[in-house]
């Protein structure tokens, strides 16, 4: 009896660990020139041979395609390789039409693996472009991808009541911005809106309004964490 004992418990704990979910592995890739253009790209790549890694991959590659050259609906262009060779060609086009302006175009990506769970994987993408301007433009985003599907969440699939989502953030916002009665200076006299996407980290849900979404600094980032802690009844996954 002891030995049925023992192998049934060697049994269920062996089988909940062949079970359990690992977290997807991926390692860094990198596009880089110091030509007539200046480009340092970095972004986790999942190595894994499967669907979900794959789309997670071309999903991220995507995004860092748009950011790089970013023609609104029109926009077809889906591999980096492709977005840099059509940004270098009109980095040239401009220098053989303006000679006299000697910066060169630049495009920085920094993209960093910043949570994982058996649900979502959250990265996080710092881009910058500069095709010539006073100042170059700079962005930060977070893209939420599904681990069953290897597709990128919105908002509205990650929190269970819009509404009420918003109100909470609304509330960690007032605490952060305490010197203001309203949000007029910072988001330029709007209602209070949600920014466009959110992050996970170990401690909570990233809050982050660009520095273009302020009119009182234009270098300024409101940035804050919401503990899980206060969103149990706001998340559907985590």
């Amino acid at each position: 009896m002891k030995k049925t004992t023992l192998f049934l418990i060697f049994f269920i704990t062996f089988f909940s660990c062949e079970n359990e979910e690992k977290p997807l592995i991926f390692s860094e890739t990198n596009f880089a020139s110091e030509e007539a253009t200046i480009i340092d790209i970095n972004i986790p790549k999942f190595d894994e041979n499967s669907k979900v890694s794959k789309l997670i991959n071309e999903g991220i590659e995507h995004f860092v395609a748009r950011s790089i050259n970013d023609y609104g609906d029109d926009f077809k262009i889906k591999s980096i390789e492709e977005a840099l060779n059509t940004f270098s060609k009109e980095n040239k086009a401009f220098n053989e039409e303006f000679p006299d302006v000697l910066q060169p175009w630049e495009v920085l990506v920094d993209g960093e693996v910043i949570y994982q769970s058996s649900e979502i994987v959250s990265i996080a993408i710092n881009t910058y472009t500069n095709t010539g301007g006073a100042h170059g433009n700079n962005n930060i985003y977070f893209l939420n991808f599904n681990t069953l599907n290897g597709l990128v969440f919105k908002i509205e699939d990650l929190v269970v009541n819009n509404d009420s989502f918003h109100s909470l953030v609304k509330r960690h916002f007032r605490r952060v911005i305490k010197d203001v009665d309203n949000y007029e200076g910072f988001l330029f006299g709007d209602e209070f809106y949600l920014p466009a996407t959110i992050g996970f980290n170990d401690d909570g849900v990233i809050i982050l309004y660009q520095a273009f979404a302020s009119a009182k600094s234009l270098n300024e980032i409101v940035e804050f964490t919401i503990p899980y802690e206060e969103l149990n009844d706001h998340l559907k996954v985590h």
